[in-house]
């Protein structure tokens, strides 16, 4: 509507009124027109606001269904994430982005994922809290929630963790609990340093965060079989490498019906049999177990296919014909009703520990042989005293000449005898070693004498070319001819199992300060492989019963501790020199040449009063008569108590006491005589047919009297008696 007023009566006349009303309308139609322009300016802004949230919704629902092929994708956790972080930068305006693991229960938070700028202060790592953070309003709430600085500004106790984000210059944060379910799985977390986050922006990182959520779990579940799937194939891996290195062949076994899930390689070590084989038959083993032995072992897995039960050796033939002996093991494995429906076993290789338990068992008996021969020694010595004294006596007489020549047989019998107990109180003797001066050449000599039967049995010539000009040495001689006498025993076998004569040839030298000993025989010599090995303990050729493996390795230790060498010079087919060198022993003296000594009747008297004490009456007798005869005053005790009774009532020169004597034995006297008469305990020379004893080794060891072994003859008596009654011999 438009009005007109004037002043003047009679001022609107009809003219002017139609030229109003001309100008009202016209107004009026523009006023009209104007209103239509105006709606038509709003209808193209909202169509134009229209087409713009209609691209950004076609934007947001290309992001999402970007994201949905994504997350379904055959990608890995961090493909995905990072993909889905590019896809969200298209719609939500971001400088960081990250997915939470999170504990409600404990209130800590993880991070599973993060994209964008690395703030140090505000790692996540696993077992922090999560309260202090912008998450925490939409965990504890379990609603999305949006946070500006100026929020931050009045909440900083609240939001305390999140300092280091905003002096980095974060300005803006939005955070979304995800779910799966009623249950919380995580969180999305978005901050921006430009931006201003709107309801808006949360509204669209709610839905990228429900778009995610249903599946993150499907995600991790997949990240986990992937890693169990390798951890898996690693597993079984680490498993065949242990099973491939266990000492001999494993297997596993269905029990019903009997079929192989798995052999391992060992099966084709141990008797040539291809695992291929087995699983093809697992009863083709049988036609490898030695026929006497195969009924039992078929009726032993029977048994254990019920019990579980299984733990047999066994003998096996291997491909070249061999016979090797293996044991085997089983263990059950059982279902949930406890039935066995599956056995596992173990076979391994033992034909070295069958063959070393042989020859430690062989070893005990020749020490049990040792120690009865040192016993049956001492027995001997008594009697076999009694008959070299006997006929040494006899030979100092005025005999005809069939009868000296009788005698003589009997006295070098039982020299032969005396030599055979000492060697077998040599092998018996287990002291510690005790080393002093020795001439080499006689210690071959008596280990020759050790040696000569079994030589002269073997048919084998012995030459003999040690020097006597050799320096001396300083060793323990029993050891040193124990050592001699292993490698004489290695070459007789040797040239027992060559073929033509056997010969061996003994010669030596002296250098550079050692001694040096060759032992060469014309065996079938040694191998390179076999030369390597055989100072070995137990390492031996021969067949079991044959050898105890033992003798050069012993021979080894025993010349490294006396500072020397042992080693073989050979070539197989032609024979084996073992060269010995001990060093040669500083202080060189002049070795005494014995001759034979007679028995002559002494010219003068002696005033010397000398006591025999002795319970074998044959011995103590003789003994008592020579001495007799030499002009000394000689009593005779048979017993311990007797010769005390007799010690104490009269003075003696001399006292000959036998250690070994029962009631009360020299060593018992002795101690008596120690604390009782104590000037007659230097006196005293000791006999005793037991050396090799411990008993007696370690009475004698601190004492500096003279010691007789038995069998001895007559002139170490005169000589021993002289000297302890300090007068020379006639």
């Amino acid at each position: 509507m438009i009005s007109f007023t004037s002043g003047n009566k009679g001022h609107f006349s009809q003219s002017r009124t139609q030229l109003l009303r001309f100008i009202g309308n016209t107004l009026g139609i523009l006023m009209q027109n104007a209103k239509l322009q105006d709606r038509q300016a709003q209808d193209m802004a909202e169509i134009k606001n229209r087409e713009r949230e209609l691209r950004n919704l076609a934007t947001e629902r290309k992001v999402e269904v970007n994201i949905g092929r994504i997350i379904s994708s055959p990608l890995n956790a961090t493909g995905v994430y990072e993909r889905f972080s590019a896809e969200v930068r298209k719609i939500i305006d971001f400088d960081r982005i990250g997915l939470y693991n999170i504990d409600l229960e404990r209130g800590l938070i993880e991070t599973r994922f993060h994209h964008g700028e690395d703030v140090p202060e505000f790692r996540t790592a696993p077992g922090l809290s999560y309260r202090g953070t912008f998450l925490v309003t939409a965990l504890e709430s379990g609603n999305p929630s949006l946070l500006n600085s100026e929020q931050w500004e009045a909440n900083k106790d609240q939001y305390r963790a999140m300092e280091p984000l905003i002096r980095t210059g974060y300005k803006s944060f939005m955070a979304v609990p995800l779910r799966s379910g009623d249950q919380f799985i995580g969180a999305l977390g978005v901050s921006s340093k430009t931006a201003q986050y709107s309801t808006e922006d949360l509204t669209r990182a709610v839905r990228l965060g429900n778009l995610i959520a249903g599946s993150l779990e499907s995600l991790h579940l997949r990240d986990e079989q992937i890693k169990t799937q390798s951890e898996l194939v690693k597993s079984e891996e680490r498993l065949r490498q242990i099973v491939d290195c266990i000492r001999g062949a494993f297997c596993l076994l269905e029990t019903s019906p009997l079929k192989g899930i798995y052999f391992s390689p060992g099966f084709k070590g141990i008797a040539g049999c291809r695992p291929e084989e087995l699983y093809e038959d697992v009863e083709s083993w049988y036609a490898h177990v030695r026929e006497d032995d195969r009924e039992r072992i078929k009726e032993a897995n029977r048994v254990a296919a019920c019990t579980g039960l299984y733990d047999e050796e066994y003998r096996i033939i291997g491909t070249n014909g061999s016979v090797r002996w293996v044991s085997s093991r089983g263990f059950p494995i059982r279902d949930r009703d406890g039935e066995i429906y599956r056995m596992g076993g173990i076979i391994e290789d033992i034909t070295e520990q069958k063959e070393t338990a042989d020859r430690l068992a062989e070893a005990s008996r020749i020490t049990s042989i040792g120690e009865l021969s040192a016993g049956m020694a001492h027995e001997i010595n008594n009697p076999l005293a009694s008959i070299a004294l006997y006929s040494q006596a006899l030979l100092s007489q005025d005999l005809a000449d069939p009868i000296r020549h009788d005698v003589e047989i009997v006295h070098d019998s039982a020299q032969r005898a005396a030599k055979i107990v000492r060697n077998l109180l040599l092998f018996a003797r287990k002291t510690e070693p005790e080393r002093q001066p020795a001439d080499m050449p006689e210690l071959v000599t008596r280990a020759l004498e050790i040696m000569s039967a079994d030589l002269k049995s073997a048919d084998i010539e012995v030459t003999n070319n040690v020097g006597n000009d050799l320096p001396r040495v300083f060793v323990d001689d029993y050891q040193i001819i124990e050592v001699i006498i292993n490698i004489l025993t290695n070459a007789r076998q040797a040239c027992s199992d060559a073929s033509g004569p056997g010969q061996i040839i003994l010669s030596s030298d002296s250098a550079e300060g050692l001694v040096k000993l060759r032992v060469k025989d014309n065996g079938h010599g040694i191998s390179t492989q076999v030369e390597s090995r055989i100072f070995e303990p137990f390492f031996t050729t021969k067949k079991v019963g044959q050898g105890t493996g033992l003798g050069l390795s012993v021979s080894y230790g025993i010349i490294s501790q006396h500072g020397g060498d042992i080693r073989c010079e050979s070539e197989e087919g032609a024979g084996a020199t073992f060269v010995i060198e001990i060093p040669a022993y500083d202080e060189v003296e002049p070795r005494p040449v014995g001759k034979a000594k007679e028995i002559q009747s002494a010219s003068r008297a002696s005033t010397k009063h000398v006591s025999v004490v002795d319970d074998e009456s044959s011995l103590r007798d003789i003994v008592a008569r020579q001495l007799a005869l030499r002009n000394f005053t000689v009593d005779q005790a048979g017993t311990g108590p007797e010769a005390q009774r007799k010690l104490q009532q009269l003075h003696y020169n001399c006292i000959l006491l036998n250690i070994k004597m029962p009631d009360m034995d020299g060593a018992e006297l002795y101690r008596y005589l120690e604390e009782n008469l104590p000037e007659l305990t230097d006196k005293i020379i000791f006999v005793t047919g037991d050396l090799v004893s411990p008993h007696t080794q370690k009475f004698l060891g601190g004492l500096p009297n003279v010691v007789l072994n038995k069998p001895f003859d007559l002139w170490e008596v005169f000589e021993s008696v002289y000297t302890i009654c300090g007068e020379s011999q006639r």
